[in-house]
């Protein structure tokens, strides 16, 4: 994120957000140790004096290459070294937490905040792992500590220095200031809290977020004023701040206490209309409409996020082709990406979804566009939580060691009840079993859709 700049005039939030959370699993930074890992062979380390940082260090250098079980191994060797080594402690457990080892993955992570609970990035290890075992009570303070102790490259909101931080005070008749952090699809996730922090007699909140989602959040119930992250916020009244993603925390929030007012986003009638009337000029009458969209936007400047990026995204849309066969269904393309939208190009005209994204402003008109579809078939992206958000059914595809969010081994989601199915992959990288059983799950959807 770039350091936020107060306006002397009045202050004013300038922040750019993040696209996701920082994928946890190395504690040290492993980027220019790359090369070393792709060369590095057994031999030759070792030839070096054996010790736990070394080991340790060159585990997290085959992670960052994505040799999973080699690092496992380094990890493993570091803590026989050194059984007090926290870093190797958390770093076993961020390697078994990449091979969905669950349970195991929770033990050393918790080792590791035995030996140094004040390690932010071990502490969002272990509060991924809670998450995703859907123990979000004892998971939230871990992620939360990591939010409240990031890097020096990492500045808090320029909120933390004009208000206190709301760490679940009383809000009757408080006016609090909530400002979105990480990405889109988290924005999306979180804003159906609004309604319940005005439950607790909040009197006014300020919702602050990204430009591309504030006419969306207009939408939202129960934000008293809404800005985006380029406009003046006046503070004057306001009493506390927060980051949208500590609000579960302090809401206790729960998987049994995710009910909603579903759907909890919409877009006017004008505007669905409007896209409705573009689509009908161009499809076939009649046709079930599928959305899709295989990745979302890739992060090349952070060494963590685009390998998260690479995991959960497909490497082509070309991998779509055993649903892009299936007769008597219209795709439509929900890609924004430019680079994605040129895949589209690559393949056949006949197996080439239809594509209006280039007309697209902003997340109200991508809303709009999927309020005209019947389903929407996606991988791990902020279109997932639009479609969830707006009671559009959605199918997930899903990466091995998924996000938190997914939870562990479900086909269904809490925060999306009714409207979501999650398509898991069977093993690391095993994007044609998931789209195989996609594609069949599809072919029963077309049956059922021509019988209604």
């Amino acid at each position: 994120m770039k350091k936020p700049v107060v306006d002397p005039q009045g202050p004013e939030i300038r922040q750019d957000i993040a696209d996701a959370t920082r994928s946890p699993e190395l504690l040290v930074p492993g980027q220019d140790r790359i090369a070393e890992a792709q060369t590095d062979s057994p031999e030759s380390a070792g030839q070096r004096p054996l010790s736990a940082a070394v080991q340790n260090a060159r585990g997290t250098a085959l992670m960052a290459v994505q040799r999973v079980e080699e690092a496992l191994e380094c990890f493993r060797e570091a803590i026989e070294l050194d059984p007090d080594n926290a870093e190797a402690q958390y770093n076993e457990g961020g390697a078994l937490l990449s091979l969905n080892r669950l349970d195991e993955a929770t033990k050393s992570l918790l080792r590791g905040y035995a030996l140094a609970p004040a390690l932010p990035g071990g502490r969002l290890m272990l509060g991924m792992a809670l998450l995703k075992l859907g123990r979000y009570r004892e998971g939230w303070p871990h992620a939360e500590y990591f939010m409240a102790h990031r890097g020096p490259g990492e500045p808090r909101s320029i909120l933390a220095s004009l208000l206190p931080e709301w760490q679940g005070e009383t809000l009757e008749d408080r006016s609090l200031v909530v400002q979105c952090d990480y990405g889109f699809g988290d924005a999306i996730q979180y804003v159906r809290f609004m309604p319940a922090l005005k439950a607790r007699g909040l009197g006014h909140v300020t919702l602050v977020c990204p430009p591309a989602l504030k006419t969306l959040f207009k939408s939202a119930r129960e934000i008293d004023t809404l800005k985006s992250t380029d406009e003046h916020v006046d503070l004057r009244k306001a009493d506390y701040w927060c980051y949208l993603s500590s609000v579960p925390l302090r809401l206790d929030v729960t998987p049994d206490s995710l009910a909603a007012q579903r759907p909890y986003l919409s877009v006017r009638s004008a505007q669905i209309r409007h896209w409705g009337r573009r689509l009908e000029r161009s499809l076939p009458a009649g046709l079930p409409r599928v959305g899709l969209v295989s990745a979302g936007k890739r992060r090349a400047d952070d060494l963590h996020a685009k390998l998260m990026d690479e995991r959960r995204s497909l490497p082509h849309v070309c991998l779509y082709r055993p649903l892009l066969a299936l007769q008597d269904v219209a795709f439509v393309s929900l890609h924004k990406d430019p680079d994605k939208r040129a895949q589209w190009r690559e393949l056949p005209e006949a197996q080439r979804s239809f594509d209006l994204m280039g007309d697209v402003g902003d997340f109200a008109d991508t809303a709009a566009l999927m309020r005209n579809l019947d389903l929407v078939v996606t991988t791990d992206t902020s279109i997932a939580h639009l479609a969830g958000a707006l009671g559009t059914p959605c199918w997930v595809l899903l990466n091995f060691d998924c996000d938190w969010r997914w939870l562990h081994e479900r086909t269904d989601s809490p925060w999306y009840p009714g409207t979501m199915r999650l398509f898991r992959q069977p093993e690391p990288g095993a994007w044609d079993a998931v789209i195989g059983e996609v594609a069949g799950a599809l072919r029963g959807w077309v049956v059922q859709a021509r019988a209604r």
